[in-house]
């Protein structure tokens, strides 16, 4: 840039743009050498084309990249710019605000958003005060009073059942008809089927609270009328339902042994049988899975008791079994020296 007096030479290197402002009226100079006679003439900077905004003044020059959003004000309204390019205006009655990501789920500038809803979720609206759930897509909203809530998944989610911690655990303190305290380790899992039901009925931000109570009061009735003994179908203090107790169930079956299911995949039943349809009904809620993973005896001396039990049922039963063994042994001797001395009154 050089000036004398009233000479002004501006020279805007290439990639660039140059700010000048004339009788205090912005402009902007493009590439090349600038000459100007002028005592109004006020030069301000040089700035690199590659800016993603450049606003002088009532000139606004910004770029909308792939994947961009630009929110802008004209004549007092809002303006979503989505098509990729470079754009310049030069108006009182317009202002650019910012740019925005075009993944972002939700973009607003005054009365007017865009809402993307991914699968799995729904958006939760309220046009005029009524409710209007937005299924998944890219949705356009420009009235005042369709007003954006959040989102509500509707994907399958997972409640951890618990009341008291202690250390890494999480146990739901249960009595059962024998009034001994059991610490259990479930887990209840559930999805909204219809949105807008569950939202009237309960509320968005009470789906979670009511299906843990629910829950929790529903498991306890149950192992409330359960004895300990059947909930722990062993001798041991604690106990877990495995697949491996199905291999256990079958064999007793082919045997023509009792064969009772174990308590957890029994309590899985009634659980599902008395929320399933229920919830589905009136709140639009589906339960569909409970999972117990193990039960604790609280009471520490009963534990150690059972436990003591345990171990001297095994030392019995391994005594038996040795016993067992010995005396198998001693029979086969005997079969042994009675086939001996067959074999020598025969030779003799």
């Amino acid at each position: 840039y050089i000036n004398h007096g009233t000479i002004h030479i501006i020279q805007v290197p290439k990639g660039s743009v140059g700010l000048v402002s004339e009788s205090n009226l912005p402009q902007l100079l493009s590439e090349g050498v600038h000459i100007y006679d002028s005592a109004t003439l006020r030069f301000v900077g040089i700035k690199s084309k590659l800016e993603s905004q450049i606003i002088f003044g009532t000139i606004s020059r910004f770029r909308v990249q792939k994947g961009e959003v630009g929110l802008a004000w004209l004549e007092n309204e809002p303006v979503f710019v989505e098509e990729p390019g470079t754009y310049l205006v030069d108006s009182s009655s317009f202002k650019f605000v910012s740019l925005m990501a075009a993944s972002e789920k939700f973009v607003q500038l005054g009365a007017k958003k865009i809402v993307t809803v991914n699968a799995g979720e729904v958006a939760v609206t309220f046009k005029g005060g009524k409710l209007s759930v937005l299924q998944p897509g890219r949705h356009y909203i420009d009235t005042i009073d369709h007003i954006f809530e959040g989102f509500l998944s509707t994907q399958q989610l997972a409640i951890k059942l618990s009341e008291q911690k202690a250390g890494r655990e999480a146990l739901l303190t249960c009595e059962t008809k024998d009034l001994v305290n059991i610490g259990i380790r479930a887990d209840v899992f559930y999805r909204i089927c219809d949105p807008e039901q569950a939202i009237m009925q309960v509320g968005r931000e009470f789906i979670p609270e009511l299906v843990k109570e629910t829950s929790v009061a529903t498991l306890n009735n149950i192992i409330r009328s359960t004895a300990l003994g059947e909930i722990a179908q062993s001798s041991n203090a604690s106990a877990v339902s495995m697949s491996d107790a199905q291999k256990d169930v079958q064999q007793a079956q082919a045997l023509g042994q009792p064969s009772a299911p174990l308590f957890f995949d029994k309590a899985h039943d009634q659980f599902l049988t008395k929320l399933h349809d229920d919830f589905k009904v009136r709140y639009g809620l589906e339960i569909t899975n409970i999972r117990i993973e193990q039960f604790k005896i609280m009471d520490q001396a009963l534990s150690q008791s059972i436990a003591g039990q345990a171990i001297k049922t095994a030392e019995t039963q391994s005594q038996l079994a040795n016993l067992e063994g010995q005396t198998q042994i001693a029979t086969q001797q005997q079969e042994r020296d009675l086939r001996i001395q067959q074999t020598q009154a025969e030779a003799e």
